[in-house]
């Protein structure tokens, strides 16, 4: 039996850690059968009156984001007479599974924002509306396959059908403390990005001769975690090109040689080290730069994303900061960088679906975008950004002009949520060695 959701569960939730138990309903008993009602039981507006039609947007965001996302509205409403844009903060309503309750109970808003990595999972229950033949009716002169990022417009796409329009975007490097590795006579010039990648069993290398003990054998400095930062599961089987994820049978698979491979890297890496004296080691309040390892000197090497590494670089750092592109299994291979992000998505069932595209549309444009990433300190989606944005951001150039362009987002998942926390389980009970 699927757990109520109740207020204390959303004010713990957030769309990356999402409770699985959240969406079990979603997942079993037919996930298309639970959004065949939607149309039948939305709650038909007033009929119009004189003035603009209204077009509410939905996000559960708050600070900057909202902020940024409500000057966007302004600009737009003040743009035309015709349509008036409302942004509304709805923390309560996080998961889909959450979403779907209050659009079945006859509310819902035209438009969402949320992560793009639910797209498939909210598209499977019929809350997403396809956008594709406003994007063409609209005069824009934009166009999705030109103006964004490969990554961009695959995880906006599921089929033919386009289901929201991509955002901001958050994409991961290999941070490393450039003091540490120049202490120990190592040659600095491998990690130069320019160079490109090195193979992760360089990493392992470089890292394990890091790896520092007192006289006592208490471990004081690890080279690398696997699993510390966003070392996640995705990024490992992005890293060796896996493919695990079976559309047809809506299962994972890690059984292919790719998946054996990167979780074989991450374990044997793993099992070199004392895990008890990792654990002890990396113990610090999550978010705060101040309190982590990697300030510390505790960790030399970290997979972050590129906001992560903004907020090392801005700190007052006691040792120089370096920054390259996500390791690769092989010599001659491509770093291949997970990049996630938000998107807006027009809901099924609105009244006035025209003119929430006119907004959406609206948004994707190159002035309005970019100025809106400005506002919450993220790349854009788009493969252009203007100089006040990178000046803003203050990022290494490979990371907007080679690592970004290249980027790969997750798979497209009917229950990401619920995947997503199964994966992360067999992948770490692989990782400890207790399970094959």
């Amino acid at each position: 039996m699927q757990e109520p959701v109740t207020q204390d569960s959303v004010s713990q939730t957030s769309p990356d850690t999402l409770s699985r138990r959240t969406l079990l309903g979603v997942a079993t008993g037919g996930i298309a059968g639970l959004g065949l009602t939607y149309g039948l039981v939305r709650k038909q507006r007033d009929p119009i009156s004189p003035g603009p039609i209204s077009i509410t947007v939905w996000s559960w965001q708050s600070g900057t984001e909202v902020e940024a996302l409500t000057t966007v509205a302004s600009s737009f409403n003040a743009s035309q007479n015709a349509i008036a844009v409302e942004i509304l903060r709805r923390p309560d309503v996080i998961s889909t599974a959450q979403l779907l309750h209050t659009v079945r109970n006859g509310l819902g808003p035209d438009i969402i924002i949320g992560p793009r990595n639910l797209l498939a999972e909210r598209d499977a229950v019929g809350l997403l509306q396809d956008i594709t033949p406003y994007l063409h009716t609209i005069e824009t002169g934009i166009d999705l396959d030109r103006d964004f990022h490969p990554f961009a417009k695959q995880s906006v796409t599921i089929g033919e059908r386009v289901v929201g329009i991509p955002l901001d975007s958050t994409t991961r490097i290999l941070m490393f403390n450039l003091s540490i590795l120049k202490d120990h006579g190592l040659d600095t010039n491998e990690w130069e990005p320019n160079n490109g990648p090195v193979t992760f069993g360089r990493l392992a290398q470089v890292a394990q001769i890091l790896d520092l003990k007192d006289s006592s054998g208490t471990l004081k400095r690890v080279g690398f975690v696997p699993s510390f930062g966003e070392g996640s599961p995705h990024q490992y089987l992005h890293s060796w090109e896996a493919e695990y994820f079976d559309s047809q049978l809506c299962a994972f698979h890690l059984d292919s040689p790719e998946a054996f491979a990167a979780a074989e890297w991450v374990q044997n890496y793993t099992q070199e080290a004392d895990p008890q004296q990792v654990n002890a080691l990396l113990q610090y309040e999550q978010g705060i730069v101040a309190e982590s390892p990697f300030l510390r000197g505790n960790i030399a090497f970290a997979i972050v994303t590129d906001h992560e590494f903004r907020n090392y670089a801005n700190a007052s750092l006691p040792f120089e900061l370096g920054a390259t592109h996500i390791p690769v299994p092989d010599t001659g291979r491509s770093s291949r960088s997970l990049v996630t992000g938000n998107a807006l998505s027009l809901m099924a069932g609105t009244n006035y679906p025209e003119e929430a595209a006119q907004f959406l549309i609206y948004m994707m444009q190159e002035e309005v975008l970019d100025e809106y990433c400005q506002s919450i300190g993220k790349l854009s989606s788009r493969t252009t950004m203007s100089q006040e944005l990178q000046d803003k951001l203050a990022l290494p150039s490979f990371v907007t002009q080679t690592l970004l362009p290249s980027a790969v987002a997750p798979p497209h998942v009917p229950i990401a949520t619920w995947f997503d926390e199964l994966l992360e389980d067999h992948w770490f009970a692989m990782v400890e060695g207790n399970e094959d």
